[in-house]
Protein backbone atom coordinates (compact mmCIF):
# COMPACT_ATOMS: atom_id res chain seq x y z
CA UNK A 1 0.00 0.00 0.00
CA UNK A 2 1.55 3.54 -1.21
CA UNK A 3 1.84 6.09 1.15
CA UNK A 4 2.18 9.58 0.32
CA UNK A 5 2.84 13.30 1.70
CA UNK A 6 2.07 16.41 0.82
CA UNK A 7 4.25 19.63 2.51
CA UNK A 8 3.70 23.47 2.73
CA UNK A 9 6.09 25.85 3.69
CA UNK A 10 5.46 28.16 6.44
CA UNK A 11 6.81 31.76 6.67
CA UNK A 12 7.38 33.76 9.40
CA UNK A 13 9.00 37.18 10.51
CA UNK A 14 11.58 36.52 12.46
CA UNK A 15 13.79 39.69 13.75
CA UNK A 16 17.32 38.20 13.35
CA UNK A 17 18.57 41.60 15.16
CA UNK A 18 18.23 43.93 17.20
CA UNK A 19 20.85 46.49 18.43
CA UNK A 20 22.64 49.73 19.20
CA UNK A 21 25.77 51.00 17.36
CA UNK A 22 27.23 54.36 18.46
CA UNK A 23 29.50 56.41 17.07
CA UNK A 24 31.46 59.46 19.08
CA UNK A 25 30.98 62.95 17.72
CA UNK A 26 34.51 64.99 18.49
CA UNK A 27 35.71 67.75 16.10
CA UNK A 28 36.89 71.37 16.15
CA UNK A 29 35.05 74.02 13.90
CA UNK A 30 37.07 76.62 12.51
CA UNK A 31 35.43 80.45 12.16
CA UNK A 32 34.98 81.33 8.44
CA UNK A 33 36.97 84.92 7.74
CA UNK A 34 33.40 86.40 7.11
CA UNK A 35 31.85 85.32 10.71
CA UNK A 36 32.18 87.54 13.77
CA UNK A 37 33.91 86.40 16.47
CA UNK A 38 32.42 83.87 19.49
CA UNK A 39 31.64 86.06 22.58
CA UNK A 40 28.64 83.04 23.66
CA UNK A 41 27.84 80.18 22.76
CA UNK A 42 24.03 79.72 22.79
CA UNK A 43 22.78 76.40 21.53
CA UNK A 44 24.24 73.11 19.47
CA UNK A 45 21.94 71.79 17.46
CA UNK A 46 23.01 68.45 16.35
CA UNK A 47 21.08 66.14 13.33
CA UNK A 48 21.99 62.62 12.66
CA UNK A 49 20.53 61.46 9.43
CA UNK A 50 21.09 57.90 7.58
CA UNK A 51 21.05 59.12 4.51
CA UNK A 52 22.58 55.42 2.69
CA UNK A 53 22.52 52.00 3.21
CA UNK A 54 23.86 48.47 1.48
CA UNK A 55 23.83 45.21 2.48
CA UNK A 56 26.90 42.63 1.55
CA UNK A 57 25.89 39.15 2.79
CA UNK A 58 25.45 39.24 6.48
CA UNK A 59 26.71 42.64 6.83
CA UNK A 60 24.90 46.05 6.97
CA UNK A 61 27.00 49.22 5.30
CA UNK A 62 25.29 52.61 5.76
CA UNK A 63 26.64 56.01 5.66
CA UNK A 64 25.75 58.57 8.90
CA UNK A 65 25.44 62.58 8.33
CA UNK A 66 25.90 64.74 11.26
CA UNK A 67 24.95 68.32 10.76
CA UNK A 68 26.09 70.60 13.57
CA UNK A 69 24.55 73.83 13.63
CA UNK A 70 25.99 75.96 16.50
CA UNK A 71 23.85 79.49 17.48
CA UNK A 72 26.28 82.26 19.04
CA UNK A 73 26.89 85.67 20.00
CA UNK A 74 29.63 88.14 19.36
CA UNK A 75 30.68 90.69 21.66
CA UNK A 76 28.47 94.34 22.03
CA UNK A 77 25.87 92.67 19.76
CA UNK A 78 22.48 91.01 20.01
CA UNK A 79 22.67 89.07 16.52
CA UNK A 80 22.15 85.14 16.66
CA UNK A 81 24.95 83.84 14.56
CA UNK A 82 24.72 80.67 13.02
CA UNK A 83 27.92 78.51 11.64
CA UNK A 84 27.04 75.12 9.94
CA UNK A 85 29.75 72.22 10.22
CA UNK A 86 28.78 68.37 8.77
CA UNK A 87 30.70 65.41 9.16
CA UNK A 88 30.27 61.76 7.49
CA UNK A 89 30.73 58.53 9.03
CA UNK A 90 30.82 55.42 6.66
CA UNK A 91 29.64 52.29 9.41
CA UNK A 92 28.78 48.50 9.59
CA UNK A 93 27.62 45.83 11.12
CA UNK A 94 27.55 42.10 10.70
CA UNK A 95 24.25 40.81 12.22
CA UNK A 96 25.87 36.84 11.71
CA UNK A 97 22.67 35.76 9.27
CA UNK A 98 21.83 36.25 5.75
CA UNK A 99 19.78 39.45 4.74
CA UNK A 100 19.19 38.88 1.35
CA UNK A 101 14.69 40.17 1.42
CA UNK A 102 15.22 41.63 5.11
CA UNK A 103 13.30 44.11 6.28
CA UNK A 104 16.24 47.28 7.97
CA UNK A 105 15.43 49.88 10.41
CA UNK A 106 18.51 52.57 10.95
CA UNK A 107 17.14 55.07 13.33
CA UNK A 108 20.04 57.40 14.80
CA UNK A 109 19.29 59.43 18.03
CA UNK A 110 21.85 62.23 19.84
CA UNK A 111 22.78 61.07 22.91
CA UNK A 112 24.43 64.01 24.23
CA UNK A 113 26.37 67.05 22.76
CA UNK A 114 28.95 69.59 24.55
CA UNK A 115 29.81 72.52 22.54
CA UNK A 116 32.66 75.41 24.07
CA UNK A 117 34.05 77.98 22.83
CA UNK A 118 38.31 76.68 22.75
CA UNK A 119 38.94 80.99 21.50
CA UNK A 120 37.20 83.96 19.71
CA UNK A 121 37.52 81.90 16.29
CA UNK A 122 37.23 78.12 17.28
CA UNK A 123 35.12 75.33 18.55
CA UNK A 124 35.25 72.23 20.49
CA UNK A 125 32.46 69.67 19.78
CA UNK A 126 31.98 66.72 22.08
CA UNK A 127 28.97 63.89 21.80
CA UNK A 128 27.67 60.64 20.73
CA UNK A 129 25.15 58.97 18.07
CA UNK A 130 23.92 55.90 19.07
CA UNK A 131 22.15 53.78 15.52
CA UNK A 132 19.28 52.13 16.42
CA UNK A 133 19.02 48.85 14.29
CA UNK A 134 16.59 46.42 14.15
CA UNK A 135 16.65 43.81 11.08
CA UNK A 136 13.40 41.39 10.38
CA UNK A 137 13.75 38.72 8.30
CA UNK A 138 11.89 35.71 7.14
CA UNK A 139 12.17 31.88 8.52
CA UNK A 140 10.81 29.34 6.49
CA UNK A 141 9.96 25.80 7.92
CA UNK A 142 8.08 22.51 5.72
CA UNK A 143 5.34 20.84 7.75
CA UNK A 144 2.98 18.49 6.38
CA UNK A 145 -0.41 19.44 5.06
CA UNK A 146 -2.18 15.84 3.84
CA UNK A 147 -1.14 12.88 3.70
CA UNK A 148 -2.70 9.61 1.65
CA UNK A 149 -2.17 5.71 2.83
CA UNK A 150 -1.72 3.01 4.93
CA UNK A 151 -4.59 4.02 7.19
CA UNK A 152 -3.25 7.06 8.30
CA UNK A 153 -5.65 9.07 10.56
CA UNK A 154 -4.33 12.97 10.57
CA UNK A 155 -5.66 15.93 13.00
CA UNK A 156 -5.97 19.22 10.96
CA UNK A 157 -5.96 22.62 12.21
CA UNK A 158 -6.11 25.72 10.31
CA UNK A 159 -3.65 28.14 10.69
CA UNK A 160 -3.40 31.80 9.38
CA UNK A 161 0.46 32.84 8.29
CA UNK A 162 1.96 35.50 6.72
CA UNK A 163 2.09 34.78 3.00
CA UNK A 164 4.39 36.38 0.39
CA UNK A 165 5.81 39.70 1.19
CA UNK A 166 7.33 42.30 -1.01
CA UNK A 167 9.87 45.18 -0.06
CA UNK A 168 10.88 47.96 -2.12
CA UNK A 169 12.64 51.35 -1.52
CA UNK A 170 12.72 54.42 -3.76
CA UNK A 171 14.76 57.68 -2.92
CA UNK A 172 13.22 60.99 -5.27
CA UNK A 173 14.65 64.53 -4.73
CA UNK A 174 11.85 67.20 -3.68
CA UNK A 175 12.84 71.01 -4.21
CA UNK A 176 10.66 74.53 -4.75
CA UNK A 177 11.51 77.92 -4.30
CA UNK A 178 9.50 79.20 -1.62
CA UNK A 179 8.66 82.99 -0.96
CA UNK A 180 8.46 84.44 2.43
CA UNK A 181 6.04 87.21 1.56
CA UNK A 182 6.30 91.11 1.25
CA UNK A 183 4.92 91.56 5.41
CA UNK A 184 8.39 89.91 6.24
CA UNK A 185 11.90 91.44 6.31
CA UNK A 186 14.50 90.36 4.05
CA UNK A 187 16.84 87.05 5.14
CA UNK A 188 20.04 87.60 6.23
CA UNK A 189 21.28 84.46 7.35
CA UNK A 190 18.68 80.95 8.38
CA UNK A 191 19.67 80.25 11.81
CA UNK A 192 18.15 77.26 12.40
CA UNK A 193 15.57 74.39 10.38
CA UNK A 194 13.16 71.36 10.91
CA UNK A 195 11.86 69.21 7.99
CA UNK A 196 9.28 66.16 8.94
CA UNK A 197 6.97 64.30 7.36
CA UNK A 198 3.12 65.33 8.15
CA UNK A 199 1.67 63.09 6.14
CA UNK A 200 1.34 60.07 3.52
CA UNK A 201 -1.06 58.54 1.45
CA UNK A 202 -1.42 55.78 -0.60
CA UNK A 203 -3.24 53.88 -3.63
CA UNK A 204 -2.72 50.25 -4.41
CA UNK A 205 -3.00 49.65 -8.57
CA UNK A 206 -1.56 46.24 -10.42
CA UNK A 207 1.80 46.08 -9.70
CA UNK A 208 2.32 49.85 -8.17
CA UNK A 209 1.76 52.14 -5.22
CA UNK A 210 0.81 55.66 -5.61
CA UNK A 211 2.40 58.01 -2.75
CA UNK A 212 1.33 61.23 -2.02
CA UNK A 213 2.44 63.02 0.83
CA UNK A 214 3.15 66.49 2.94
CA UNK A 215 6.26 67.80 4.37
CA UNK A 216 6.09 70.56 6.95
CA UNK A 217 9.18 72.79 6.81
CA UNK A 218 9.77 75.33 9.47
CA UNK A 219 13.03 78.00 9.87
CA UNK A 220 14.23 80.49 11.82
CA UNK A 221 15.68 83.12 10.05
CA UNK A 222 17.51 86.70 11.24
CA UNK A 223 16.92 89.60 9.21
CA UNK A 224 19.33 92.64 9.41
CA UNK A 225 16.78 95.92 9.55
CA UNK A 226 17.40 99.04 10.67
CA UNK A 227 16.37 99.20 14.27
CA UNK A 228 18.73 95.70 14.41
CA UNK A 229 18.76 92.19 14.04
CA UNK A 230 15.53 90.61 14.05
CA UNK A 231 14.66 86.94 14.61
CA UNK A 232 11.65 85.48 12.35
CA UNK A 233 10.20 81.94 11.99
CA UNK A 234 8.92 80.30 8.92
CA UNK A 235 6.79 77.98 8.07
CA UNK A 236 5.18 76.16 5.04
CA UNK A 237 4.51 72.64 3.38
CA UNK A 238 5.67 70.86 0.50
CA UNK A 239 3.97 68.30 -1.18
CA UNK A 240 5.40 65.16 -3.06
CA UNK A 241 4.21 62.48 -4.82
CA UNK A 242 5.38 59.12 -6.47
CA UNK A 243 4.83 55.76 -8.60
CA UNK A 244 6.68 52.81 -7.08
CA UNK A 245 6.87 49.82 -9.19
CA UNK A 246 5.81 46.90 -6.85
CA UNK A 247 6.14 43.88 -9.22
CA UNK A 248 3.26 41.43 -7.88
CA UNK A 249 1.28 43.93 -5.44
CA UNK A 250 -2.42 44.59 -6.07
CA UNK A 251 -5.26 45.62 -3.43
CA UNK A 252 -5.07 41.69 -1.76
CA UNK A 253 -2.24 42.99 -0.04
CA UNK A 254 -1.87 45.16 3.46
CA UNK A 255 0.65 47.49 2.38
CA UNK A 256 1.93 50.27 4.46
CA UNK A 257 4.05 53.82 2.81
CA UNK A 258 6.97 54.89 5.31
CA UNK A 259 8.66 58.42 4.31
CA UNK A 260 11.68 59.12 6.01
CA UNK A 261 14.00 62.57 5.56
CA UNK A 262 16.97 62.10 4.39
CA UNK A 263 18.25 66.01 4.10
CA UNK A 264 16.73 68.80 4.01
CA UNK A 265 18.81 71.85 3.08
CA UNK A 266 17.51 75.38 3.04
CA UNK A 267 19.29 78.23 1.23
CA UNK A 268 18.26 81.93 0.81
CA UNK A 269 18.37 83.93 -2.50
CA UNK A 270 17.04 87.10 -4.02
CA UNK A 271 12.90 87.49 -5.81
CA UNK A 272 11.80 89.22 -8.98
CA UNK A 273 11.97 92.36 -7.00
CA UNK A 274 16.03 92.04 -5.95
CA UNK A 275 15.17 91.55 -2.14
CA UNK A 276 16.47 88.22 -0.13
CA UNK A 277 13.17 86.56 0.32
CA UNK A 278 13.19 83.70 -1.43
CA UNK A 279 14.16 79.97 0.16
CA UNK A 280 15.10 77.30 -1.96
CA UNK A 281 14.67 73.87 -0.52
CA UNK A 282 16.10 70.65 -1.50
CA UNK A 283 15.35 67.61 0.26
CA UNK A 284 16.04 64.12 -0.38
CA UNK A 285 13.34 61.35 0.79
CA UNK A 286 13.52 57.52 1.37
CA UNK A 287 9.70 55.91 0.61
CA UNK A 288 9.63 52.28 1.96
CA UNK A 289 6.65 50.07 0.65
CA UNK A 290 6.50 47.00 2.47
CA UNK A 291 3.61 44.73 1.13
CA UNK A 292 1.82 41.78 2.90
CA UNK A 293 -0.53 39.10 2.46
CA UNK A 294 -1.91 36.40 4.80
CA UNK A 295 -2.86 32.88 3.58
CA UNK A 296 -4.75 30.42 5.81
CA UNK A 297 -3.33 26.76 5.37
CA UNK A 298 -4.40 23.86 7.01
CA UNK A 299 -1.55 21.90 8.72
CA UNK A 300 -0.97 18.30 10.53
CA UNK A 301 -0.71 18.31 13.88
CA UNK A 302 -0.78 14.72 14.66
CA UNK A 303 -1.05 11.48 13.19
CA UNK A 304 -1.67 7.94 13.51
CA UNK A 305 -2.05 4.76 11.59
CA UNK A 306 -5.08 2.16 12.44
CA UNK A 307 -2.79 -0.64 11.22
CA UNK A 308 0.22 -0.15 11.71
CA UNK A 309 3.15 1.70 14.03
CA UNK A 310 3.81 5.07 13.34
CA UNK A 311 5.85 7.50 14.71
CA UNK A 312 5.00 11.54 14.09
CA UNK A 313 8.12 14.02 14.09
CA UNK A 314 6.92 17.59 15.68
CA UNK A 315 8.06 20.95 15.24
CA UNK A 316 6.72 23.65 17.40
CA UNK A 317 6.18 26.32 14.72
CA UNK A 318 6.36 30.57 15.75
CA UNK A 319 4.16 32.15 13.78
CA UNK A 320 4.04 36.40 13.63
CA UNK A 321 0.87 37.82 12.47
CA UNK A 322 1.82 40.92 9.74
CA UNK A 323 2.41 44.28 11.59
CA UNK A 324 -0.27 46.08 12.68
CA UNK A 325 -0.07 49.74 13.07
CA UNK A 326 -1.58 51.69 15.43
CA UNK A 327 -1.14 55.56 15.35
CA UNK A 328 -2.55 58.54 17.45
CA UNK A 329 -1.87 62.31 18.00
CA UNK A 330 -0.90 63.19 21.58
CA UNK A 331 -1.09 66.68 23.04
CA UNK A 332 1.19 67.79 25.66
CA UNK A 333 1.90 70.87 27.29
CA UNK A 334 4.87 71.46 28.56
CA UNK A 335 6.19 74.06 30.63
CA UNK A 336 9.62 75.81 30.59
CA UNK A 337 10.57 77.77 33.63
CA UNK A 338 12.47 81.15 33.05
CA UNK A 339 14.82 83.09 35.62
CA UNK A 340 13.06 86.26 37.39
CA UNK A 341 10.06 86.27 34.31
CA UNK A 342 12.52 88.47 32.25
CA UNK A 343 11.24 86.93 29.21
CA UNK A 344 9.43 89.59 26.89
CA UNK A 345 9.01 87.70 23.47
CA UNK A 346 9.41 84.22 22.24
CA UNK A 347 11.23 83.61 18.85
CA UNK A 348 10.94 80.11 18.46
CA UNK A 349 10.44 76.72 20.05
CA UNK A 350 10.70 73.04 19.21
CA UNK A 351 11.37 69.18 21.15
CA UNK A 352 12.74 66.55 19.50
CA UNK A 353 12.50 62.95 20.51
CA UNK A 354 15.24 61.74 22.78
CA UNK A 355 14.47 58.19 23.20
CA UNK A 356 11.58 56.49 23.88
CA UNK A 357 10.48 52.69 26.16
CA UNK A 358 7.79 50.33 25.52
CA UNK A 359 5.83 48.71 28.77
CA UNK A 360 3.57 45.80 27.81
CA UNK A 361 0.79 44.72 30.16
CA UNK A 362 -0.21 41.68 28.90
CA UNK A 363 -2.54 40.85 31.70
CA UNK A 364 -4.88 44.76 31.10
CA UNK A 365 -3.86 44.47 27.31
CA UNK A 366 -2.16 48.27 27.04
CA UNK A 367 0.72 49.17 25.49
CA UNK A 368 2.86 51.88 27.27
CA UNK A 369 5.05 54.04 25.70
CA UNK A 370 7.15 57.01 28.11
CA UNK A 371 8.94 59.28 25.84
CA UNK A 372 11.67 61.58 26.59
CA UNK A 373 11.56 65.25 24.99
CA UNK A 374 14.37 67.35 24.47
CA UNK A 375 12.69 71.10 24.50
CA UNK A 376 14.64 74.28 23.28
CA UNK A 377 13.10 77.58 23.05
CA UNK A 378 14.78 80.95 21.41
CA UNK A 379 13.45 83.95 23.15
CA UNK A 380 14.20 87.60 24.07
CA UNK A 381 14.61 89.14 27.80
CA UNK A 382 13.87 92.17 28.68
CA UNK A 383 16.90 93.33 28.35
CA UNK A 384 16.58 92.88 24.52
CA UNK A 385 19.43 89.72 24.51
CA UNK A 386 18.93 87.05 23.16
CA UNK A 387 18.62 83.36 25.10
CA UNK A 388 17.91 79.70 24.27
CA UNK A 389 15.86 77.92 27.43
CA UNK A 390 16.36 74.36 27.58
CA UNK A 391 14.61 71.24 29.52
CA UNK A 392 13.89 67.67 29.19
CA UNK A 393 10.78 66.40 29.53
CA UNK A 394 8.70 62.50 29.68
CA UNK A 395 5.27 62.02 28.78
CA UNK A 396 3.60 58.46 28.47
CA UNK A 397 1.33 57.50 26.02
CA UNK A 398 -1.15 54.69 26.39
CA UNK A 399 -2.71 51.96 23.86
CA UNK A 400 -5.45 49.14 24.24
CA UNK A 401 -4.53 46.38 22.48
CA UNK A 402 -6.43 42.57 22.38
CA UNK A 403 -4.71 39.51 22.39
CA UNK A 404 -1.05 40.42 23.48
CA UNK A 405 1.78 38.76 25.29
CA UNK A 406 5.14 38.37 26.42
CA UNK A 407 5.76 37.90 23.38
CA UNK A 408 4.45 40.53 21.07
CA UNK A 409 6.81 42.46 19.43
CA UNK A 410 6.31 46.26 19.49
CA UNK A 411 8.44 48.95 17.13
CA UNK A 412 7.42 52.45 18.18
CA UNK A 413 7.47 55.61 15.85
CA UNK A 414 7.51 59.05 17.13
CA UNK A 415 7.59 62.36 16.00
CA UNK A 416 7.14 66.22 16.83
CA UNK A 417 4.35 67.63 14.68
CA UNK A 418 4.54 70.92 15.62
CA UNK A 419 5.12 72.99 18.97
CA UNK A 420 3.41 76.30 19.72
CA UNK A 421 4.70 78.32 22.44
CA UNK A 422 2.88 81.08 24.21
CA UNK A 423 4.37 83.01 27.88
CA UNK A 424 2.16 82.36 30.76
CA UNK A 425 0.79 84.89 33.76
CA UNK A 426 4.03 83.87 36.17
CA UNK A 427 6.48 84.26 32.89
CA UNK A 428 7.06 81.02 32.26
CA UNK A 429 7.07 80.02 28.63
CA UNK A 430 4.30 77.19 27.86
CA UNK A 431 4.53 74.62 25.02
CA UNK A 432 2.16 73.04 23.40
CA UNK A 433 3.56 70.04 21.93
CA UNK A 434 1.71 67.99 18.98
CA UNK A 435 2.61 64.28 18.88
CA UNK A 436 2.43 61.22 16.38
CA UNK A 437 3.19 58.39 18.02
CA UNK A 438 2.82 55.37 16.17
CA UNK A 439 3.25 51.24 17.10
CA UNK A 440 4.05 48.54 14.54
CA UNK A 441 2.52 45.37 16.55
CA UNK A 442 3.59 42.03 15.40
CA UNK A 443 1.76 38.91 17.40
CA UNK A 444 3.42 35.37 17.64
CA UNK A 445 1.35 32.53 17.84
CA UNK A 446 2.61 28.96 18.38
CA UNK A 447 1.47 25.97 17.12
CA UNK A 448 2.42 21.81 16.98
CA UNK A 449 2.72 21.10 13.18
CA UNK A 450 4.10 17.48 11.72
CA UNK A 451 7.12 17.63 9.72
CA UNK A 452 7.26 13.88 9.28
CA UNK A 453 5.56 10.74 9.47
CA UNK A 454 7.57 7.56 10.25
CA UNK A 455 5.27 4.43 9.34
CA UNK A 456 7.05 0.91 9.69
CA UNK A 457 4.83 -1.49 7.17
CA UNK A 458 6.56 -4.42 7.78
CA UNK A 459 4.50 -5.33 10.81
CA UNK A 460 0.58 -4.31 11.51
CA UNK A 461 -0.73 -3.91 15.25
CA UNK A 462 -1.74 -6.70 17.01
CA UNK A 463 -5.46 -6.86 16.61
CA UNK A 464 -7.57 -6.49 19.63
CA UNK A 465 -9.79 -9.99 20.57
CA UNK A 466 -13.16 -7.98 20.46
CA UNK A 467 -15.86 -5.76 18.21
CA UNK A 468 -16.62 -3.52 20.90
CA UNK A 469 -15.20 -2.11 23.90
CA UNK A 470 -16.97 0.38 26.43
CA UNK A 471 -15.08 3.38 27.27
CA UNK A 472 -15.21 6.05 30.25
CA UNK A 473 -13.90 9.15 28.80
CA UNK A 474 -12.67 11.10 31.38
CA UNK A 475 -12.69 15.24 31.63
CA UNK A 476 -11.40 16.94 28.61
CA UNK A 477 -10.20 14.51 26.85
CA UNK A 478 -11.07 14.65 23.02
CA UNK A 479 -12.30 12.00 20.45
CA UNK A 480 -9.03 11.98 18.85
CA UNK A 481 -7.29 11.28 21.99
CA UNK A 482 -9.96 8.17 22.45
CA UNK A 483 -9.43 7.48 18.88
CA UNK A 484 -5.58 7.55 18.73
CA UNK A 485 -5.84 5.49 22.29
CA UNK A 486 -7.45 2.35 20.53
CA UNK A 487 -6.35 2.75 16.84
CA UNK A 488 -9.76 3.11 15.46
CA UNK A 489 -11.14 6.55 13.63
CA UNK A 490 -13.01 9.55 14.99
CA UNK A 491 -15.33 8.66 12.27
CA UNK A 492 -16.22 4.71 13.15
CA UNK A 493 -16.85 5.81 16.56
CA UNK A 494 -19.57 8.90 15.61
CA UNK A 495 -20.92 6.31 13.98
CA UNK A 496 -20.94 3.41 16.02
CA UNK A 497 -22.82 5.94 19.26
CA UNK A 498 -24.87 7.68 16.89
CA UNK A 499 -23.36 11.14 17.89
CA UNK A 500 -21.78 14.63 16.65
CA UNK A 501 -18.30 14.74 17.47
CA UNK A 502 -19.05 15.99 21.24
CA UNK A 503 -20.23 12.52 22.47
CA UNK A 504 -20.53 12.10 26.07
CA UNK A 505 -18.73 10.10 29.01
CA UNK A 506 -19.48 6.55 27.65
CA UNK A 507 -18.49 5.40 24.39
CA UNK A 508 -18.22 2.21 22.44
CA UNK A 509 -14.90 1.85 20.61
CA UNK A 510 -15.29 -0.16 17.12
CA UNK A 511 -12.11 -1.94 16.25
CA UNK A 512 -10.99 -0.38 12.88
CA UNK A 513 -9.13 -2.84 10.44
Amino acid sequence: MSFKVNREIISSDEVIYDGFQEQAIEFDCILPDYCPDIFKVLKCIITPCIVSKNISENKIGYELVVKANILYQSENSNAVNCIEQKMVFSKSVDVGEELSGAEIRLIPVVDYVNCRAVNQRRLDIRGAISVKITVTGERAEEVISDSYGMNIQLKKEDVSVVGKKLIKEKQISVSDDIDIGYGKPPIKSIIRSDCIVSSVDKKIIANKVIVNGEMRICFLYCSDEENGNVLEKMEFTLPFSQIMDVDGVDDSYDTTVSANILGCELSSKQNSDGEMKTVSVETDICLTAVAVRNNSIRIVSDAYSTTYPCECVKSECSVRTSPEKCCEIHIERITVKTDDNNISSVYDAWSKVKNSSVITDTENGTITLAIKLANSVVACDNSGKNVVLENEHTLEHKFRCKDITDKTTVIPDVDVISVTYNIDDNGNIELKCEVRICINIRRIYKFDAVTEIKIDDTCEKKQEDYALKMYFADEGETLWDIAKKYSTSIEAIMEENDCPENCGKILLIPIVS
